[in-house]
């Protein structure tokens, strides 16, 4: 299994080599054992992916090209022999690839994981290293004895000879080597896999972990922490363009009083349905809603001349009156509702966040002091 881990490249790595020792020395046929032997890369590559479709698609494919590839071995082999024994051993042993690949096949689409489909690779391995060059190989060598004009007996005793002189170690050498080959290309694949799931998760974790860092918990808008961050970025981008900053700040009228009367479970209601009010208005990508504490929510925004911005933040006023939230505590109102002061000028060299942020506020203080319900404004 050390070699398996020493792979880094995934991708490029083949689980089936091909070599010259598994050519036959005939053009055609040898180019279809490739082919075959190039579909089953294509189905380990597709492994690592876990591509459903794909792998499905390609085993199918796999399948009809080696029912192609049989048949037109056997019309190649059938040229050279009379002992009908000898071509019905061969394509017995063709039969029983077929069947074994369309059982795993079958297997591997009614399974919710992709163990079939390894065992499927780990089988194909073995079963084409083995045939390719033991029996192709021995056929080969028959027909070579043939053509120099031997009897079918004399072929195969030379076949027999060549192979048990010479083959008979090298497969073994060869089939040992396929053999751990093929168990560690699925333990890489599967080692793989499970590394990327386990970023995948690590990336949805991170995600979590960083909307939690500027998220509101209650709420789900953005918190005071992310607030001073897009108010800076946003006042330069301004001050740079030269474009209109707006920035509102709502407070929830007589929220106290609504906590004591209603108790704090239905005071958490309260402002998430503001909350979703406020987010509901932000549908440019350059608009941002925050609760920056307590029953105190802002939205920054840009290019918003003061009527537009009037209109703008009394339609979040009366969105919220019509919400006809009671608090009949309030002292004012009968419903709940929402007063705003906002700042809407180009920045100049000369304003500071500091200077902004207090002008919104000095607003909404005029707003609350008006009476409630009320919107202020500095252009």
């Amino acid at each position: 299994m050390a070699w398996a881990r020493n792979v880094f490249d995934v991708k490029g790595f083949e689980i089936f080599p091909w070599s010259k020792n598994f050519e036959i020395r005939n053009e055609k046929i040898d180019n279809q054992h490739k082919r075959l032997v190039g579909l089953l890369n294509e189905l380990g590559k597709l492994l690592i992916d876990d591509s459903r479709i794909k792998i499905e698609e390609t085993i199918t494919q796999l399948f009809e090209y080696a029912e192609y590839h049989f048949s037109d071995e056997e019309k190649y082999w059938r040229q050279f022999f009379r002992d009908s024994s000898i071509l019905t051993e061969h394509k017995n042993q063709h039969d029983s690839f077929l069947p074994k690949v369309k059982e795993i096949q079958n297997q591997s689409n009614n399974s919710d994981t992709i163990e079939e489909v390894g065992s499927l690779i780990h089988f194909l391995i073995k079963w084409l290293a083995f045939h390719i060059i033991d029996s192709d190989k021995r056929m080969s060598l028959m027909v070579e004895a043939l053509k120099t004009g031997a009897s079918e007996k004399d072929a195969e005793n030379f076949a027999n000879k060549e192979m048990s002189c010479y083959y008979n170690a090298f497969i073994n050498t060869l089939l040992m080597m396929y053999e751990e080959l093929s168990l560690n290309a699925i333990y890489l694949i599967h080692e793989h896999r499970a590394r990327l799931k386990a970023e995948s998760k690590l990336i949805i974790l991170n995600n979590k972990l960083e909307s939690l860092a500027v998220t509101d918990e209650l709420t789900g808008l953005y918190n005071r922490r992310y607030f001073n961050t897009i108010f800076e970025k946003e006042y330069l981008r301004s001050r740079r363009e030269r474009v209109i900053f707006n920035l509102f700040m709502f407070d929830v009228d007589s929220f106290k009083t609504y906590n004591d009367k209603y108790g704090h479970p239905e005071g958490d209601k309260v402002l998430k349905i503001i909350g979703n009010t406020l987010n509901d208005s932000c549908r440019r990508p350059e608009d941002y809603a925050f609760r920056i504490g307590g029953e105190e929510f802002a939205i920054i925004t840009t290019g918003l001349e003061p009527e537009s911005a009037i209109a703008y933040a009394d339609k979040i006023r009366t969105t919220v009156m019509s919400l006809n939230i009671k608090n009949i505590c309030s002292g004012f109102s009968n419903v709940l509702t929402v007063s705003c002061g906002f700042i809407c000028r180009v920045p100049s060299m000369e304003d500071s966040l500091t200077e902004l942020y207090k002008s919104a506020d000095v607003k909404l203080y005029e707003a609350k002091k008006a009476g409630k319900n009320q919107i202020k404004y500095q252009a």
